[in-house]
């Protein structure tokens, strides 16, 4: 049971990224960031279009303790 609750931590923080930079490239377009459009419709879009994205994104797996996971921070 745990391995299932690490995995699904992990997933959950693999598509947060995708779902920040997805629902920041909706609120900078001009038809989605007027006040017609409510809040749950973009977090929703955001949401779907971030569930399509996830499978095709290739995660690298790099140890953030060592010399190659510092440089990217």
């Amino acid at each position: 049971m745990e391995l299932f609750v690490a995995d699904l931590i992990e997933r959950f923080y693999t598509a947060l990224w995708p779902f920040l930079r997805i629902g920041a490239m909706l609120i900078a377009v001009p038809v989605l960031s007027i006040d017609a459009v409510s809040v749950r419709i973009r977090v929703l879009l955001t949401l779907a279009l971030t569930l399509m994205i996830y499978p095709m994104v290739e995660w690298p797996t790099i140890d953030p303790v060592s010399a190659e996971g510092l440089a990217e921070i």
